[in-house]
This record gives C-alpha cells, sequence and structure tokens, in this order.
C-alpha cells in the first residue's frame, strides 16, 4: 500500500494479526503479501481487511442508550414500519439488543421494526447470523430477558446459547464497508452504533 505508514504503537498488533496471512500463503515477507493483496485478489482482500479488524461488541452495551431506542421507536412507530441501520455490528450483540429492545418496547416479537446489520468483516458476519453465543456473553442480561430471547444449548453446545428464531428473523446481516464512496442500503433509515 503505497504511502501507508503504521504508526509504531500499531506495529505489534498488525503483525500479529498478519503474519498468520504470510504463513497461509508460504510468504516470506510482508513486501510479499502486500503485493499480492494488492493485485486484485478479492478473497486475499477481504481476508486482510478481517485479520486487521477489530471487533469489540457486547448485548445492551452502552445501556442508556436502550431506553432512548425504545422511546424513539414507539414516536416514530407503528403502524409504518421502521428500520434500525446498526453499522459496525461485529458478531451481532449490538443488533440483536436493538431487536430485543423493539420487542420489548411493542410488545410483540412481530414489531413494525426490522434491523439491518452491516460490518466489513465476513467472519464476524457469519458469526452474527447463526446467533450461537459462550453463555457468560448474556451473563449480565435480566433472567426474564434470556428466558424470552435465548435457548440454552445441551451436549455438545454445553455451555452455549443461541438467540431464538423469531428475534434473528427481524435481524439481517450484510457486508458493507463505511470508506467505500456508496453503500447498497436503502433508506429511510434509524441509525444505530456503538459510534454514535
Amino acid at each position: 500500500m503505497p504511502g501507508y505508514r503504521c504508526p509504531p504503537a500499531k506495529r505489534d498488533l498488525v503483525y500479529s494479526r498478519l503474519v498468520r496471512r504470510l504463513r497461509a500463503h508460504d510468504l516470506a515477507s510482508f513486501d510479499a503479501y502486500l503485493d499480492r493483496v494488492e493485485q486484485g485478489d478479492g478473497q486475499e482482500w477481504q481476508a486482510f481487511t478481517n485479520a486487521l479488524t477489530t471487533n469489540l461488541t457486547a448485548f445492551f452495551r452502552e445501556t442508556h442508550h436502550f431506553p432512548l431506542l425504545a422511546a424513539h421507536l414507539l414516536r416514530s412507530g407503528a403502524p409504518r414500519s421502521q428500520t434500525v441501520w446498526c453499522t459496525a455490528s461485529s458478531t451481532g450483540e449490538e443488533a440483536y439488543s436493538i431487536a430485543m429492545t423493539a420487542v420489548e418496547a411493542f410488545g410483540s416479537f412481530t414489531p413494525p421494526v426490522r434491523i439491518l446489520a452491516t460490518d466489513v468483516d465476513t467472519g464476524v458476519l457469519e458469526t452474527a447470523r447463526e446467533g450461537v453465543y459462550p453463555a457468560d456473553r448474556v451473563e449480565q442480561l435480566d433472567p426474564a430477558r434470556l428466558r424470552r430471547f435465548f435457548l440454552r444449548g445441551s451436549g455438545a453446545r454445553a455451555g452455549q446459547v443461541r438467540v431464538r428464531e423469531d428475534l434473528r428473523s427481524l435481524v439481517s446481516f450484510r457486508r458493507v464497508n463505511l470508506l467505500e464512496q456508496s453503500w447498497p442500503v436503502r433508506g429511510p433509515l434509524t441509525r444505530s452504533s456503538a459510534a454514535t
């Protein structure tokens, strides 16, 4: 990537994330790897992107936002359908938190709300679509909310939870790079992000 300089504070992080890609292709140098990425290998470009993204998320992260979201949805909602855009959705915890908020606000698993959850990292989007998480990721949730929105795993899935299908059906996950010139997203939207 001509002209790009990695800040010294980030070098160890970038090294540890990209060295795996070098090994996967049996390449001896970062220059050789970057040449491969820049030659237009779309799959490797996505692997490069996935390797460098940082995915920080949690269920009901920034808890004080969700009552505000519920009030906004009710104020501008039924019977008009709304789409909430959850940008940088990572592994889906925040998108599912928005869905839970909508269900609770409208008292129904069929609220007039759909959630579009996007991320640049295709790996985390697969996890999000599956909706399966280690049980410790939901320990802080109210027990009634856990029973209503999650299934506990057993057997080979012991120690995991899965988002119930009726909640998962409210969320659509798609790859979107917010740095691109245009986004394949249609409005009107209510935007939601940890960054806002």
